[in-house]
């Protein structure tokens, strides 16, 4: 598979990039984080998405996404992510799929928690040309080595043949760092409805359809000083998504 091939060889490449100063970081996946880059700090990061429905080894029924997204701090409160996306379905050739941008804004501590909230657009070059907005907040914790996360957000999908589709998550997650923050294995879990018309974060080929479903599994971190990579890999526990796994791999670089 191209995307799976392009994934492993960004991976190796950014592992060899030499190590200095780095700033933003992520211990989960799944959940937004409630932390945002210093200001005129800059980082290109780099995702591999898989859904399947089937063994991971057959990647002809998997479906593909690389996301590349560069950001750069504007201030020490507020944070720009430009999102661009390429996605290939089973044995279909890989294809641009999205543009969009991310505007992550920390909230000045009033409690012992990281808040944060945020908002997203996003355009499908797909044959329906939707339009997606996503906005939320999330909140994180530290209590001596390990941390906890959590985010509640709200997606609307609009200007195409699909109609207006209204979705909510709720995610949360807890680990602990090892290692002097170095190792941070961690455990999410991600829950999906729709709340008009069909889901808009499918499992596999678009068919979600409206159901309902909660995601759980594990994820690992291991950070550097200037890279960082974070492994998660989550199963569907509820409805058909119970035939559902989706993976995550993401590396960062501060440029």
């Amino acid at each position: 598979m191209n995307a799976t091939r392009f994934a492993i060889a960004a991976a190796l490449a950014a592992s060899l990039i030499p190590q200095t100063t780095f700033a933003e970081e992520r211990d989960t996946l799944w959940v937004e984080p409630a932390t945002v880059a210093k200001q005129n700090e800059v980082s290109l990061g780099f995702m591999f998405e898989l859904h399947t429905t089937a063994p991971l080894t057959a990647l002809e029924a998997a479906d593909e996404w690389l996301h590349f997204r560069p950001a750069v701090g504007l201030s020490d409160s507020l944070e720009l992510i430009t999102m661009f996306g390429a996605r290939q379905r089973g044995p279909d050739s890989l294809r641009i799929d999205y543009s969009g941008a991310q505007l992550r804004y920390r909230i000045p501590a009033v409690t012992s928690f990281d808040l944060a909230v945020f908002g997203s657009y996003s355009f499908f070059f797909r044959d329906d040309h939707e339009s997606q907005l996503y906005q939320g907040v999330s909140a994180g914790n530290r209590i001596g080595p390990a941390f906890f996360a959590g985010e509640l957000s709200l997606g609307e999908g609009f200007g195409s043949d699909l109609g207006q589709r209204v979705e909510i998550k709720a995610s949360g997650a807890g680990g602990v760092r090892l290692l002097d923050g170095i190792v941070r294995p961690a455990f999410e879990a991600m829950f999906l409805a729709p709340l008009n018309g069909d889901r808009m974060t499918d499992p596999v080929f678009g068919d979600a359809g409206s159901m309902t479903s909660l995601y759980l599994g594990p994820t690992i971190s291991v950070h550097g000083e200037r890279v960082w990579g974070t492994l998660s890999l989550v199963n569907g526990i509820l409805s058909a998504a119970g035939k559902t796994t989706m993976v995550r791999l993401m590396m960062s670089v501060r440029l």
